[in-house]
């Protein structure tokens, strides 16, 4: 896929972007050379990161989101660095999915996580008393980058 985005945008709402497009990166010099930089985005699914993109440039963000791409939205926001842009939308994203949420350890798990990084007590303890309950074994982070002292 080919995405273009304001390189203001990028450098203003992340510390990661401003890294690679005004640091000593390959990207600062395909940049000044070309116009242009190409990211190539590996590990990341496309929705999660277009929706990034989007309230980066200040766009309308979507209304209601799945527990898979609020966690998918969430883990691009803490990797770039740029939760602040985020919280409000999260918060509001996560609301609306706490009404049709299918029980299960893992969608209570991501739900965790994102409290966590939201610094969202009331739903934190919420979903910590959940994830309990619906544990069939050890509680584990589902692969998702929880800090030592939430699942220690």
């Amino acid at each position: 896929y080919l995405l273009q985005a304001s390189e203001k945008h990028l450098v203003l709402s992340s510390p990661v972007f401003k890294q690679m497009l005004c640091g000593l990166w390959k990207e600062t010099t395909d940049l000044a050379t070309e116009g242009f930089v190409r990211f190539e985005i590996k590990n990341w699914n496309l929705q999660p990161f277009l929706i990034l993109l989007q309230v980066m440039h200040g766009r309308p963000a979507p209304k209601g989101l799945d527990v898979d791409t609020i966690t998918d939205v969430a883990l691009l926001a803490d990797y770039y660095q740029c939760l602040e842009d985020f919280r409000r939308c999260m918060r509001g994203w996560l609301r609306e999915a706490k009404k049709t949420l299918r029980p299960s350890h893992e969608t209570y798990t991501k739900c965790l996580w994102v409290s966590w990084i939201l610094r969202s007590a009331t739903n934190f303890k919420d979903f910590g008393s959940l994830v309990v309950y619906f544990a069939e074994d050890l509680i584990e982070g589902e692969g998702l980058p929880f800090h030592p002292v939430v699942l220690g």
